[in-house]
């Protein structure tokens, strides 16, 4: 029936999103966020390997965080190395709290475009760090793993558009619900599904907000 082809949809479909990221611990985050263009800084001896020796080699000879980029570092280095205790601050400025670029901050893309490198850089990384936590948070709330998630992010939505986080655990967890509904309905002869079910599945899928269609919206 056509309640049981929204179920086997439901039961098959799931959108994709962002790659999962390469996450460094909190003080990582909390130490370089505060960073400054000007932060004075130092490495430690090289002792990498590979291509990253020789890219390495380069920008460890920077005094500041505007420097090191300036000669190959990249936002994520600076995470590492701090990590890995190969970089740590010296001296100079740095900021109370991280540089916010978000929307939601009200920052414009013309404020954005007078902030330097520097800064837009490290707001950007930020904004990611902070999506991420809260999308780690939403996997412990749902007791799924990251490895879960992942899965998820290589499935392909066949309409080919893109979810986000809440809305594809929603979807997975709405699909595992019509998996368990099906399976019963097959072992009881192929009954007809209720609307009861059907409603459960609905409850838990994710439904993205349609913010292009103003006909749709609400008043």
């Amino acid at each position: 029936s056509g309640t049981t082809s929204l179920l086997a949809t439901v039961s098959v479909s799931l959108g994709t999103f962002a790659e999962m990221p390469v996450t460094y611990c909190d003080r990582a985050y909390e130490e370089v966020m505060t960073w400054t263009e000007k932060t004075k800084i130092k490495y430690a001896p090289n002792k990498k390997s590979g291509k990253s020796f020789f890219r390495y080699g380069k920008y460890m000879k920077a005094a500041t965080v505007g420097e090191a980029l300036r000669l190959g570092s990249y936002g994520l280095d600076l995470l590492f190395d701090f990590e890995k205790g190969l970089l740590w601050s010296t001296g100079g400025p740095k900021r109370e709290r991280p540089p916010d670029v978000s929307k939601d901050a009200g920052v414009s893309k013309e404020e954005l475009k007078k902030m330097n490198p520097t800064d837009q850089m490290l707001g950007k990384m930020y904004a990611k760090w902070q999506m991420w936590k809260k999308t780690f948070k939403l996997l412990d709330e749902h007791k799924m793993t990251r490895q879960q998630l992942k899965d998820m992010n290589n499935e392909q939505d066949p309409e080919g558009g893109k979810d986000s986080i809440e809305v594809a655990i929603g979807r997975r967890e709405a699909q595992e619900k019509a998996r368990t509904i099906l399976k019963a309905i097959k072992a009881e002869g192929g009954r007809r599904v209720t609307d009861e079910e059907v409603l459960s599945c609905l409850q838990l899928w994710g439904f993205k907000e349609n913010v292009n269609r103003g006909n749709v919206m609400p008043e």
